[in-house]
């Protein structure tokens, strides 16, 4: 089972690496979970610094006077207002 699990693994890692797009996961607490590559380049980290952090402070622009927009919780999601 482990094989298979690690085998599942790889492959979406293989998956993620290849495009060209930005893609990271969040969980419940809004914790960045994954990333990819292009991801990480587009937004100026690199991987390893992404993952663990809050997706809302480390994506999300400042207002003019460089406040941060403040997340309204909406169903499981994170939007701005």
């Amino acid at each position: 089972m482990e094989t298979e699990l690690l085998k599942a693994k790889r492959h979406d890692e293989l998956i993620l690496d290849a495009v060209r797009e930005g893609i990271y996961g969040i969980d419940t607490a809004d914790l960045i979970t994954f990333t990819n590559p292009a991801a990480a380049q587009m937004l100026g980290w690199s991987a390893r610094e992404m993952i663990g952090r809050p997706q809302h402070e480390t994506f999300h622009h400042l207002h003019k006077d460089g406040t941060l927009y403040t997340p309204v919780r909406m169903s499981n999601l994170f939007c701005l207002p």
